[in-house]
């Protein structure tokens, strides 16, 4: 009797440390998984915010009078993905030229 207790709670005991150590591996895992998509979304929102500051410079030189367009990319840049570089002197100088007043998500810094 003794020894199917001992069977029995060996038994348990490797069930539970395996259970661990296999739940350890897929944490450990799905930890991995989840810095590589934070690293693709963070290169991702890089990228548009990029691709979206040479379509502002872009409209401003060649297109400055398509004030709804500019102010659109405008507030996606600087609004939503906080972008800046040196993009905010210019805008500000493109604005002040097209008389347009200052929107309230352009923070100037």
């Amino acid at each position: 009797m003794k020894e199917i207790v001992v069977g029995g709670l060996f038994g348990v005991l490797t069930t539970v440390i395996s259970s661990g150590i296999i739940q350890f591996f897929v944490n450990r895992h799905d930890n991995n998984i989840e810095r590589k998509v934070d690293k693709i979304i963070s290169e991702q929102k890089k990228s548009e915010k990029d691709s979206l500051r040479v379509q502002l410079l872009v409209m401003m030189n060649l297109m400055p009078e398509d004030k709804d367009e500019i102010m659109q990319l405008a507030q996606r840049y600087f609004g939503e993905l906080k972008g800046d570089w040196f993009y905010s002197s210019l805008f500000n100088k493109w604005m002040k030229d097209n008389y347009i007043e200052k929107p309230i998500w352009f923070k100037e810094d």
